[in-house]
């Protein structure tokens, strides 16, 4: 129920041209206030994905490029 709660609002908030940041941050929250996650959890897990080496190379591949460029 609440992912398809997420995914309305997403999309709703899409289709009404609402600023992207905005648009990924409210149904986030809506999920998050509607499955009673803590926002401590939230962030330690966000902070846990920066260790992980393989995610790591995406924005150095991006940096890599531009100092290319």
């Amino acid at each position: 129920m609440a992912l398809a709660l997420f995914g309305l609002a997403f999309v709703a908030l899409l289709v009404l041209g609402a600023p992207v940041a905005f648009v990924f941050l409210a149904p986030s929250m809506l999920y998050m206030a509607l499955t009673g996650t803590s926002l401590i959890l939230v962030g330690q897990t966000m902070l846990q994905q920066f260790v992980n080496f393989v995610l790591l190379a995406i924005p150095l591949f991006i940096l890599a490029g531009e100092l290319m460029n």
